[in-house]
């Protein structure tokens, strides 16, 4: 901007457009009250001096030359300063203008993005509520596999129960014959001296076949514990019943324990005896045979290896 110098107190004035007349006359005149009173204070010991009309007549003709000495503007820097202002309110509509449309972009971005989140939650919770009622199938699969092993398993606990109850039922059963075989054996041999020697041969065979089949009773709970043996329950259960067995005892008298003392005899095995029927006893030399028959006049005697029972050569035994 164009700088003047006006002539005010000795300052220097910047940049004071479009000062009118009556401005600058009131600037002046206000200018004048203020010295004229200053003078009065500085004159208050000297004698007032009275103005005249000469002295009023050249401060007049002193403030004319100032306010003419104040330029005017130009009407070319009037157009200049609008076109500049007016550019400067162009600029600055197009720059919020650009600033509305680059915040409109950021919106319109952000609105894009929220929605595909949303769409992406969505899917996230399709997928959560198909995953879920997919486990929900899985865990009702899952139950119902475990009430059916558990039926299954209760099932095969009370099919190993009756079973038990049938192996004691049985060994029960194999108890009481042998006691009545017993009691058979005890009379055969009772009736030695009543009987003749074909009726004795008779009732020892039909004794020796009654004992086979108890033999082969005695091997059928054998193969159904093999076959049950891997089972826990059954396996307790078995040793159990073994175990009261075992301890049980029979009982026959002591009037039948010496009659079997003095009636029995034992005898070892001097020469090997392969049986051709099943009424025969395989001997082995050095097996040690309880004789219940020992007539030296017959060729076959009657006795027992361990626990076999049957017929063998006499030649083969010695009496011991």
């Amino acid at each position: 901007m164009e700088k003047r110098k006006v002539l005010s107190k000795g300052r220097l004035i910047k940049n004071k457009p479009d000062l009118n007349k009556s401005t600058l006359e009131t600037l002046h005149t206000d200018s004048l009250i203020k010295l004229t009173k200053s003078n009065l204070v500085q004159d208050t010991s000297k004698k007032s001096i009275t103005p005249t009309p000469s002295r009023n007549v050249k401060t007049k003709t002193i403030l004319s030359k100032r306010t003419s000495d104040t330029p005017k503007p130009k009407p070319e820097d009037l157009e200049s300063k609008r076109k500049i202002t007016q550019g400067s309110q162009d600029n600055l509509e197009t720059y919020y203008t650009n600033y509305i449309k680059t915040l409109t972009a950021k919106l319109d971005k952000y609105k894009s993005h929220n929605e595909e989140m949303e769409s992406d939650l969505k899917q996230m919770e399709i997928s959560f509520k198909l995953e879920e009622n997919n486990l929900k199938k899985e865990v009702e699969k899952l139950s119902l596999e475990v009430k059916k092993v558990k039926k299954e398993k209760a099932q095969q606990e009370m099919d190993l129960m009756e079973e038990n109850f049938k192996l004691r039922r049985n060994h029960e059963e194999f108890k009481s014959a042998v006691q009545q075989l017993l009691v058979e054996i005890s009379a055969v041999f009772i009736g030695f001296e009543s009987k003749s020697s074909e009726d004795l041969g008779k009732d020892a065979s039909e004794v020796l076949k009654k004992i086979n089949d108890m033999q082969m009773m005695q091997e059928e709970p054998q193969v159904t514990r093999l076959s049950l043996k891997d089972t826990a329950s059954f396996s307790s259960a078995i040793n159990e019943s073994t175990s009261i067995v075992e301890n049980e005892k029979v009982d026959y008298g002591k009037d039948y324990e010496d009659d079997q003392r003095n009636t029995f005899k034992e005898a070892i095995v001097l020469h090997s005896h392969s049986p051709k029927n099943e009424e025969e006893l395989r001997l082995i030399p050095g097996d040690r045979v309880v004789v219940f028959d020992s007539d030296e006049e017959r060729l076959w005697w009657t006795g027992k290896v361990g626990e076999r029972f049957g017929k063998f050569p006499r030649g083969c035994v010695m009496l011991d």
